[in-house]
Parts: C-alpha cells; structure tokens; sequence
C-alpha cells in the first residue's frame, strides 16, 4: 500500500494562515461560530454539523465524541447524540 499523498501534504502549509482570527473578532463567541458554521455549510463541507466534543474527567483521563448540531436558538446549541454513547448513559 502506497501512502504517497501524506509526503505531500505533510509541507503543504498553504491554508494555515486561514485561521488567524487577527483584530476581526467579533464581542460574541456565537458570533463567530455561526460564520464559522455558515462558511462550513455554504462552501459543501461534509457534515457540517458534526462536532467534536472532549472533556477529561477528574482523574485526568480524556474521553472524546462525536455530536451532531441540530438547533440554535437564543445561543443555545442543540446536539444529537445516539444512545450508544458512553456519555449519555452517565
């Protein structure tokens, strides 16, 4: 098996800079999520509403998932989990 494309991606830094946030943020994190969820959605992202979502419990171990953004309303994220998640059965 041949994985030729990761030396090829491995020095493509060309987007990096994409991410600055620089002196264009908005007073509000919803603010800019929202552009940022609209830009996901608008330019075809696969799934834009999945998110990932980790916390760490109180003995330091990570537990990570994946949620699925349905609603926002009043700057209230709406997320739907499956019942074979860990989490939700806490």
């Amino acid at each position: 098996m041949s994985i030729d494309f990761i030396s090829k991606l491995k020095n493509d830094h060309s987007n990096f800079g994409k991410g600055e946030l620089g002196d264009n943020v908005p007073n509000s994190p919803f603010e800019l999520f929202e552009a940022w969820y609209k830009e996901a959605f608008d330019t075809n992202q696969v799934e834009p509403n999945a998110m990932h979502l980790s916390t760490v419990s109180a003995a330091g171990k990570p537990s990570s998932r994946i949620l699925y953004l349905k609603d926002i309303k009043k700057k209230v994220l709406f997320f739907i989990l499956t019942m074979r998640v860990k989490k939700e059965k806490k």
